[in-house]
């Protein structure tokens, strides 16, 4: 029930150290009862997902009869129903508020798509055609990796691919290691800021103990705000992986993204905060903010640390989805903005742009 990332696209690094969560959860909740040619959807943030319109879809790749590996597909879909387009609910009190809630869910079984389970899925969406069309897009994706791991499979054979694993794995981690070994012993701190959760006006407090001792790292969180009302909380594998996401940052350029990448990291997210919070709480922005936060105090902490290392903060997110009928075809649409990155702080040596 113990899964490894082994690579994963560089492109959005608060997935980085999630999908194995997501993983253990189908193996956890299907145990002996996977096969060949099954297939598997989530997006619970309190059950191995990130928020809800974050659909994971795992495909278990066997071979002659062993579940080897797990391909796994994340993709962010336009709309999963609930009370606003898009997902996005500052109102959501509740995470029943965002939309579908998808706990880990065959799809396919043993290669026959579960045509009525998807019609269910698509009837509770505002677009079901682009549902439809995202699911099907991430059902080619897993089954065009499981296809090229075989491949791999009977290259190498089993064994000997498993090794070379092992061996990518522990060279991520001795790489990170050195890094991490090269910082300064000691304890920081430090401390981020969310402006107010939509429903009380106090600002809301993330922090960040960093303890450095020789290769290994701990930032532990527990100082953080008690999770709130409204729908920056975050589950604890939306934490985890963007405080990994937030060392990373600071890596060499060629330190892997895997699970190598988090054996010298530990990170401590007590239940009931807002970085952990327990359901039914909200949590669709969280991939936005509370995360935007983590980073910022992890940085501010090593900036005590490694101030050459670190730069300055970047400029604060911007999500929002606008809904309409496109006077040309008569269609209903939603369109999201998302400006990931409006600017960055300096570092050593090198201005901030914007």
């Amino acid at each position: 029930s113990k899964c490894r990332l082994v690579a994963q696209g560089e492109g959005i690094p608060v997935h980085v150290s999630a999908l194995p969560i997501a993983g253990e959860a189908i193996l956890n909740t299907f145990g002996d009862d996977i096969h060949p040619g099954d297939m598997f959807a989530l997006n619970d943030p309190y059950n191995g997902g990130s928020h809800l319109p974050d659909i994971t879809v795992i495909k278990p790749v066997f071979k002659n009869g062993e579940l080897l590996f797990l391909s796994i597909n994340r993709a962010h879909h336009s709309d999963v129903g609930g009370a606003t387009h898009g997902g996005y609910n500052p109102s959501a009190s509740e995470i029943f508020h965002e939309g579908l809630r998808i706990p880990p869910l065959r799809i396919h079984d043993k290669g026959q798509p579960r045509e009525d389970l998807l019609a269910m899925l698509s009837a509770n969406v505002r677009l079901p055609e682009n549902f439809l069309g995202d699911l099907n897009a991430q059902i080619g994706s897993v089954s065009t990796a499981e296809r090229r791991i075989l491949e791999l499979v009977d290259h190498y054979d089993p064994e000997t691919l498993l090794a070379i694993i092992d061996g990518i794995l522990s060279a991520t981690e001795r790489q990170v290691r050195q890094f991490i070994s090269d910082w300064p012993d000691g304890v920081f701190t430090g401390e981020s800021h969310i402006d107010d959760d939509g429903f009380d006006s106090k600002m809301i407090p993330i922090r960040a103990e960093v303890t450095i001792k020789g290769d290994t790292m701990k930032i532990d969180l527990s100082n953080s705000s008690p999770q709130v009302t409204g729908f920056i909380n975050s589950a604890y594998a939306n934490t985890r992986s963007i405080a990994h996401a937030a060392i990373m940052y600071l890596a060499p350029y060629d330190v892997a993204k895997n699970e190598g990448s988090m054996g010298p990291l530990t990170v401590i997210a007590p239940r009931g905060l807002i970085v952990n919070a327990n359901p039914p709480a909200p949590v669709c922005m969280s991939t936005n903010h509370c995360a935007e936060e983590i980073i910022e105090a992890v940085f501010k902490a090593l900036a005590k640390a490694v101030p050459k290392a670190v730069n300055a903060g970047f400029s604060r997110r911007l999500r929002y989805a606008i809904t309409g009928t496109d006077p040309r075809t008569g269609r209903y649409f939603i369109w999201h903005f998302f400006m990931a990155r409006g600017g960055g702080g300096a570092s050593s040596g090198n201005d901030g742009w914007t």
